[in-house]
C-alpha cells in the first residue's frame, strides 16, 4: 500500500548510487501556483468581501430575490414582474444590515477583526447607508397604500432588531438580547419582506392575484422556515461572541447539537404540512370519487422547494462552531438565491415543455 501511495504522488528516477545496486530514488513533482497568482487571488477574494460581502450587497440581493420566487409561486408572469418591491428589498436590506454593524461595532463588537475594521470606516459607511436609504425611498415613491404598511412593519421590525430599546445604561436593551428572540424575529421580517411586502404591491396596483389564500399561507410557511435556518445557523457561527455579551440565542440555550436537531425536524415537518396538506385530504377523496379532480400539493407543483430544503437541512448538518465565519457569509447566504434560481429553472424548461 505505501509503494502505491507513493506511486501516485511521485515519479521516480533510475540512479546509480551504487555500481552494483541500481536503485529508483523518488522525486517531487508536485507544483504550487506562483506567488503572483496566489497574490491576485487573495487580493480578488478580499475585493469580493469588501463589495458585496460587508458591505451587505450580496445578503440583500439574496432576500430581494426572495421576491421573484414569491412571484413565481403566485402564478404571476414574470415577464410583467413589476420589479420596485425587489429594489426596496435590496436597498432597504442593505439599510438594515449596515446599521445593525454599525450598532454591534459600539455595544458588542464583531469578532472578525478584518470586518470589524471595514465597518470602522466612516468614508465607506456613511455612503453606504446614504445610498442605500435614497435608493430605497426612491424606490418606494410610486408604492400604494397597502405595500407602504407591509414596508412599515418589515423595516420597523429591521431597524428595531439591532437598535438600542432603551439608549442609556450601561446595557443597551435591544430586541436581539431578548431571550428566544433573536432569530425567530429576524426570520419573519425576511418573510414579509420576501412575501408580504410584493404581494401588498402587486394587489394594491391592481394585479389580481390568481394564487388562493391557501398557497400564499403555505408559501410563508416556507419563506419562515427557509428564513429561520439560516438566522439560527448564524446564531450557531456566533455563540462564543452571543454567550460573552449575554445574548441568549436558541444555540446558547440548548446547544449545538439540539439546535441542529430542532431545526431540520423543523424543515421535515414544514415539508410534510406542505406535501400533504389539509385540502389535499379532502383533494384525495375527491379524487376517488370524481377521477382526476384532485389538486397537486405545493411540493409538487413546485418541486424547487424540495431542492431548497435539501440544501438547507444540509448546510444545518454541517456547521460547527468552528465553521469559518465566510462560509457562513458567502455560501449559506447565498442560499437565500437557490428558491429564485431553481424557480426560474423550473419556468423555463415548463415553457420549453408547452412549446414542444
Amino acid at each position: 500500500m505505501g509503494t502505491q501511495g507513493a506511486a501516485r504522488e511521485y515519479q521516480t528516477e533510475l540512479r546509480l548510487v551504487d555500481a552494483a545496486r541500481p536503485e529508483l530514488i523518488p522525486i517531487d513533482v508536485s507544483r504550487g501556483a506562483p506567488a503572483s497568482l496566489h497574490g491576485a487571488l487573495d487580493r480578488t477574494y478580499q475585493r469580493f468581501l469588501e463589495v458585496f460581502v460587508f458591505s451587505s450587497v450580496w445578503i440583500a440581493a439574496g432576500l430581494a430575490s426572495l421576491t421573484i420566487f414569491s412571484a413565481h409561486v403566485l402564478g404571476i408572469d414574470l415577464l410583467e414582474l413589476n420589479l420596485l418591491p425587489t429594489a426596496v428589498v435590496l436597498f432597504s436590506g442593505m439599510l438594515i444590515y449596515n446599521l445593525d454593524h454599525a450598532v454591534d461595532t459600539k455595544v458588542e463588537g464583531i469578532p472578525d477583526a478584518f470586518a470589524a475594521q471595514y465597518f470602522r470606516r466612516k468614508g465607506v459607511m456613511i455612503p453606504l447607508l446614504l445610498g442605500s436609504t435614497v435608493a430605497m425611498v426612491a424606490s418606494m415613491w410610486t408604492a400604494p397604500q397597502e405595500a407602504i404598511w407591509a414596508f412599515g412593519c418589515y423595516v420597523g421590525i429591521g431597524l428595531l432588531y439591532g437598535l438600542p430599546l432603551v439608549p442609556w445604561g450601561p446595557r443597551k436593551l435591544r430586541l436581539k438580547d431578548i431571550p428566544g428572540v433573536k432569530a425567530w424575529l429576524t426570520a419573519f421580517a425576511m418573510m414579509t419582506g420576501g412575501l408580504a411586502l410584493p404581494l401588498a404591491w402587486w394587489v394594491g396596483t391592481g394585479r389580481a392575484n390568481p394564487a388562493g389564500s391557501e398557497t400564499i399561507v403555505l408559501l410563508g410557511a416556507f419563506l419562515f422556515v427557509f428564513c429561520s435556518s439560516n438566522t439560527h445557523a448564524f446564531d450557531v457561527r456566533d455563540m462564543e461572541n452571543d454567550r460573552k455579551v449575554g445574548v441568549r440565542s436558541l444555540p446558547v440555550q440548548a446547544g449545538l447539537a439540539r439546535t441542529k436537531a430542532a431545526l431540520v425536524l423543523l424543515n421535515l415537518v414544514m415539508l410534510a404540512i406542505l406535501g400533504y396538506e389539509g385540502h389535499q385530504l379532502f383533494s384525495v377523496a375527491g379524487h376517488l370519487v370524481m377521477g382526476d379532480g384532485a389538486e397537486q400539493s405545493l411540493i409538487l407543483q413546485h418541486p424547487e422547494i424540495l431542492g431548497c430544503t435539501a440544501m438547507t437541512v444540509l448546510y444545518l448538518l454541517a456547521i460547527r462552531e468552528d465553521t469559518p465565519r465566510d462560509v457562513y457569509s458567502i455560501l449559506i447566504d447565498g442560499c437565500f438565491f437557490l428558491p429564485a434560481l431553481l424557480g426560474l429553472g423550473h419556468e423555463a424548461l415548463t415553457q420549453l415543455s408547452w412549446g414542444a
